[in-house]
C-alpha cells in the first residue's frame, strides 16, 4: 500500500504540468499577424545633376584641350549663378582610343581618341536648376542626365515612414481582435523592411524660344513633383481572451 500511494503521489504533478502546456499551447494558437504599411510624401529640396563632355579627334592634345576648355567654361558660369566649388565636381576623366576596321589590311585601325569629362552637380536650390542645365548646354556640355532630385532630411522621413507603418500594423490587429470579440495582447514578432525613397523624374517639357528668355526652371521646362518615402512591417501578436 505504501508503495501504491507514492506512484499516486507522484503522478499528479505530471497530469498538473500536461495541463499547463496544453492551456500555453492554446494561448500561444490565439495569435494575429498583420502587414501594415507607411508613406510620406514630401517636395524635394536638392537635387543630384550628372553632365559630362566628350569629343572624338585624331590629335589627343587637340581633342583634351577642346574638352577641358568646355569644362572650364561652365565652371565659371556655375560660379555665376553662385554655384560653390564643392558643390561641383569635375575630376572625372577618360580617354579611349577608337578605332575603324580597315578592309584593304583586313585589322583595327586607329581613328582618333574619345576624350570624356565627367561633372556631378549637388544643387542646393531647386530654383536654380534650369539656369544651371542651360548654362552648361551654353559652355559645350553635351551629355546630360535628368536631375536625380533628393531630400536633405531623408533620414528623418524614412523613419517617419517606418512610424506610420507600425502604427497602421497596430491598428489593423486592434480591429481584427474588436471585431473577433477579444483583446489585444502584447507584441510576440516584429519585422520590418524600409523602400528606397522613390524620387520622381523630373518633367522636362519641350523648351520653346520664349520659355527659355524667362530663364529658371520653367525657362527650361522643368517640373518637379514630390519625394515618396515608404516602409511595411509585420506584426504578431497575442490575442487575449475578453
Amino acid at each position: 500500500m505504501k508503495l501504491f500511494k507514492h506512484i499516486c503521489f507522484l503522478s499528479l504533478p505530471l497530469f498538473a504540468a500536461g495541463t499547463a502546456l496544453a492551456e500555453d499551447t492554446a494561448d500561444r494558437h490565439r495569435q494575429v499577424v498583420v502587414d501594415g504599411q507607411g508613406e510620406v510624401s514630401v517636395a524635394p529640396d536638392r537635387a543630384r545633376l550628372q553632365m559630362g563632355v566628350t569629343h572624338v579627334d585624331a590629335n589627343l592634345l587637340m581633342v583634351e584641350a577642346r574638352v577641358n576648355e568646355v569644362v572650364r567654361a561652365f565652371l565659371t558660369a556655375a560660379r555665376a549663378l553662385g554655384l560653390k566649388d564643392q558643390q561641383i565636381d569635375s575630376s572625372g576623366t577618360s580617354i579611349q582610343p577608337e578605332y575603324v576596321w580597315d578592309e584593304e589590311q583586313r585589322s583595327n585601325r586607329l581613328a582618333g581618341y574619345r576624350v570624356s569629362r565627367d561633372i556631378v552637380v549637388q544643387v542646393e536650390r531647386l530654383d536654380t536648376l534650369g539656369d544651371i542645365m542651360r548654362r552648361a548646354t551654353e559652355a559645350g556640355i553635351n551629355q546630360m542626365q535628368a536631375p536625380q532630385l533628393e531630400h536633405s532630411r531623408a533620414r528623418q522621413i524614412q523613419q517617419q515612414a517606418l512610424v506610420e507603418a507600425a502604427r497602421d500594423a497596430r491598428d489593423r490587429a486592434t480591429l481584427l481582435a474588436e471585431t473577433l470579440d477579444m483583446r489585444l495582447g502584447p507584441l510576440h514578432r516584429l519585422h520590418a523592411a524600409e523602400a528606397a525613397p522613390q524620387p520622381p523624374m523630373p518633367k522636362l517639357m519641350s523648351m520653346r524660344a520664349d520659355m527659355a528668355a524667362e530663364g529658371g526652371n520653367s525657362g527650361a521646362g522643368i517640373a518637379t513633383g514630390m519625394l515618396r518615402f515608404a516602409a511595411t512591417v509585420q506584426a504578431e501578436f497575442e490575442l487575449l481572451l475578453p
